[in-house]
C-alpha cells in the first residue's frame, strides 16, 4: 500500500507530500526505500540533494544505493557536483567512476579535472575514455 502511495504521489506531483516521501527512505523495506526513491525523482527539489546523497552512502541494499546515484547523476545541481565527484571518483563501480569525469568535464572547475586525472588508467575502458574526455593523461 505504501509502494503505491509513493507512486499515486509521484504521478500527481503532491509536492506538499514531499517530507513524508523523504522520510520513507529510512523505512525498514527495501522495496518501500525503492519506492520512495523513485517518488522524490519525481518531486525533485534541490533540498532533496542530501538525503538522497545519505541513501545513497549508507542503505544497506546496493540496488537502493545505485538508484539513489542515478538519481542524483540525473537531477543534482552543479553546486553538489564536487561532493559527488569525491564519492565516484573512487567507487568500486566503473558507471560511478564514469559519471565522476563526466561532472568534472561538465563543471570546467580545474580543482574537480584534477580530482580525475588519475581515471585516465582505470582498469575499466568506459572510464579511462570518460577520464581521458575531461583532459587526463596515462601516467
Amino acid at each position: 500500500m505504501v509502494h503505491a502511495a509513493c507512486s499515486a504521489i509521484a504521478a500527481s506531483t503532491l509536492t506538499e507530500l514531499r517530507p513524508v516521501v523523504l522520510a520513507l527512505l529510512h523505512a525498514p523495506h527495501v522495496a518501500t526505500r525503492g519506492a520512495a526513491l523513485r517518488a522524490i525523482d519525481a518531486l525533485w527539489i534541490a533540498e532533496c540533494t542530501a538525503p538522497v546523497i545519505e541513501v545513497h552512502r549508507g542503505d544497506p541494499d546496493e540496488g537502493v544505493r545505485r538508484e539513489a546515484a542515478f538519481i542524483l547523476h540525473s537531477r543534482t545541481a552543479s553546486d553538489w557536483w564536487p561532493t559527488l565527484v569525491e564519492m565516484w571518483r573512487s567507487d568500486p563501480l566503473p558507471r560511478h567512476r564514469a559519471w565522476a569525469c563526466d561532472l568534472a568535464s561538465r563543471s570546467g572547475l580545474p580543482e574537480l579535472r584534477e580530482a580525475v586525472r588519475g581515471l585516465a588508467d582505470d582498469p575499466d575502458g568506459h572510464v579511462r575514455k570518460a577520464a581521458l574526455a575531461v583532459g587526463a593523461t596515462p601516467r
